[in-house]
């Protein structure tokens, strides 16, 4: 899973102009099961494009998390970009975004923090042993 993280990552760079700084923490390759993999891979990917498309940023971090109890799945991408207008409503792109968090019972939450950037915070709960949790 790290690998393909650091792919797209690396793929966005390219449209970005700059490389996003990167964490990554918790036993990531070994408890998130392959098709929440996908969803999170198809997030951090959709979450990259919007920044591309919509944020006129100059920085971006992304973190992807699995807690110290192997019970939580967490993806955060923070730009520092236009931020997001007054107006705004999950659709498009973002729609999806809610939708994979919800089909595994976790959350996503967006916003613009003091009005300036966007922060976009993904999470999925886990079941140990790498199984998904309803």
């Amino acid at each position: 899973m790290r690998g393909e993280i650091l792919r797209a990552i690396s793929e966005a760079t390219v449209t970005l102009g700059f490389e996003p700084s990167v964490r990554l923490d918790g036993p990531l390759d070994s408890v998130v099961p392959p098709e929440v993999q996908l969803d999170l891979i198809a997030t951090l990917r959709e979450t990259l494009s919007n920044v591309v498309r919509h944020a006129l940023a100059g920085r971006v971090m992304v973190s992807v998390v699995v807690d110290r109890t192997a019970t939580r799945l967490a993806l955060e991408v923070r730009d520092d970009g236009a931020g997001l207008p007054e107006e705004f409503g999950h659709r498009g792109g973002l729609a999806n975004i809610a939708r994979r968090a919800d089909r595994w019972g976790g959350r996503c939450v967006v916003d613009s923090p003091g009005g300036r950037g966007t922060r976009i915070d993904w999470q999925v709960p886990l079941r140990r042993g790498g199984g998904r949790e309803r």
